[in-house]
């Protein structure tokens, strides 16, 4: 039973993060006159070091509140459709708004993740219709520390294209010292995205119109599994009619992998979604877990599978 309580509170958090449209607000008289945007183009670079995520800590929380915080859709959890962590609650601060876009308002927020180790700060995008309830949020800033170094930034230009980049390296501890240890593996990825009419955030591609089909890769090396990590076609730079995509379920207790196969209807998930645990080795697909109903980009039914 207690296996099953988790699995049902992670795929609700899953769900839920993918998703702020059924949060309520406690005020939605936000003066938002009073809060002046900030000019694109906007960049966020998150330090590569260990003291210098420390020192950006202690810029975030000696953050005043503001009125916006308010708002801030869902549970304070790292989410952006691949990586999942354990946010701290009460630690959300308003740092950044950006202009609005298709009659939406864009707010970066920042709180406090937590790991085996220590708390970092994490940096969400989020955006709102006019009665100021969440729509959707991403993930644009955050990090981990430890052997395997994740840093995440981006950046957005004057055409509201945002660039979100990842940058993983991981050390070799048989080697060198503990003060400069030797890198072992390095890789830098970039993804790309929009803000539809809707206020989703959409992946966008180059080129207009192309067929995608990228692998899992390891953690720790540039071994590729035969698990298709993004497979299904792009048109008009967004995804289209049927996808595989893989999720990583990153949290406190369990890290665990998982392929999502279902339909995008300009760019956004709408129908049946079907979610199965990836084995162990990445070699094959095991049991479902979970089954979601979207409707336009919006989860509206979860069935819990056995």
């Amino acid at each position: 039973m207690k296996g099953k309580l988790f699995l049902f509170v992670i795929v609700m958090l899953i769900i839920i993060t993918g998703s702020c449209n059924s949060f309520t607000t406690k005020d939605n008289s936000i003066k938002w006159n009073s809060v002046e945007a900030t000019n694109l183009p906007f960049m966020l670079r998150y330090p590569d070091s260990y003291d210098g995520i420390m020192a950006l800590k202690t810029t975030t929380e000696s953050i005043e509140g503001n009125e916006i915080m308010s708002i801030f859709g869902g549970c304070s959890i790292v989410s952006d459709r691949y990586y999942t962590g354990a946010g701290i609650e009460n630690s959300v601060k308003f740092y950044k708004r950006l202009p609005d876009i298709n009659g939406h308002k864009v707010v970066l927020f920042t709180y406090l993740n937590q790991d085996d180790n220590d708390s970092y700060p994490v940096f969400e995008l989020q955006t709102f219709d006019s009665l100021n309830h969440c729509i959707d949020r991403l993930v644009v800033g955050a990090a981990t520390c430890g052997e395997r170094t994740w840093i995440r930034s981006f950046d957005c230009d004057r055409n509201y294209t945002i660039t979100v980049n990842d940058n993983v390296t991981c050390i070799d501890t048989e080697e060198g010292t503990n003060e400069d240890p030797p890198i072992s593996y390095r890789r830098m990825t970039s993804a790309f995205y929009k803000i539809n009419s809707d206020g989703y955030f959409v992946q966008y591609y180059e080129p207009k119109e192309i067929m995608i089909n990228t692998y899992l890769i390891d953690d720790w090396s540039d071994k590729k599994y035969s698990i298709s990590k993004e497979q299904g076609q792009v048109k008009n730079h967004l995804r289209e009619g049927q996808w595989k995509i893989v999720e990583k379920r990153d949290t406190k207790d369990k890290i665990y992998f998982v392929q999502g196969i279902g339909s995008y209807v300009s760019g956004v998930k709408n129908g049946k979604w079907d979610y199965y645990i990836i084995n162990d080795d990445f070699s094959s697909l095991g049991h479902k877990e979970f089954t979601v109903i979207y409707e336009n980009g919006n989860p509206v039914h979860l069935t819990l599978c056995k």
